[in-house]
């Protein structure tokens, strides 16, 4: 009898909470604003990630921003410092499996911040179409290659362990070539195929070939 009556009570106050629930418990949602006044570099946030630290990372149309919560650090480009980030105008960000921070920017470098060693690489994706090739999505397989989207250059991939490239585009008179070259998410299944999703419609199988090579 008691636990009929413990069930009973459960069960009445949770069906409660599906009839009234703002009433059982009032909710009241507060928003901080971090903006240049609180130390971030710039106000045009593109987007934003958190590490395994816990770390926020943001990317900024003028510098690299990481928050801990407290204050701001920002990286940006010093010409002085080969080392440093690529250029400052930043797009896309993406951590991998390592703790790296792969950062994608407007011009077109990829970057990679090793928060050990306080140090970022750097390959340059070539375009025959536009000077600045935007990165617009970053993404690590399961082969640990980093597959780069761009904004209107097509899918790059790179190996970070021998620096090679590849690089994909859409061909006018090849119906099997991508399908876009505004290229904005990428992600592999189980099976091992990427699907790519571009301005206009997705397109299916083309890493399938390209994991082959």
């Amino acid at each position: 009898m008691q636990y009929l009556f413990k069930h009973n009570c459960c069960l009445l106050f949770f069906l409660t909470l599906l009839v009234n629930p703002i009433s059982v418990f009032p909710q009241s949602i507060h928003f901080n604003r971090l903006t240049t006044e609180d130390g971030l570099s710039n106000n045009n946030v593109l987007d934003i990630i958190q590490d395994r630290s816990g770390f926020l990372w943001l990317a900024t149309d003028d510098g690299l921003n990481r928050f801990d919560g407290y204050d701001f650090k920002v990286f940006r480009n010093d010409l002085a410092n080969q080392n440093s980030l690529s250029d400052n105008s930043v797009w896309d960000l993406m951590e991998d499996k390592n703790g790296n921070i792969w950062i994608g920017t407007k011009n077109g470098w990829l970057n990679c911040y090793n928060p050990i060693s306080n140090e970022f690489r750097k390959w340059k994706l070539e375009s025959d179409i536009l000077k600045e090739n935007a990165i617009t999505f970053i993404y690590e397989d399961s082969k640990d290659l980093i597959w780069v989207g761009t904004y209107r250059s097509g899918l790059y991939r790179l190996n970070p362990t021998n620096n090679k490239i590849d690089h994909w585009s859409n061909d006018l008179n090849d119906n099997t070539s991508l399908s876009n070259n505004y290229v904005s998410s990428i992600l592999e299944d189980k099976s091992g195929n990427f699907w790519i999703s571009s301005k206009y419609c997705f397109a299916v199988g083309l890493a399938r070939l390209a994991s082959k090579l």
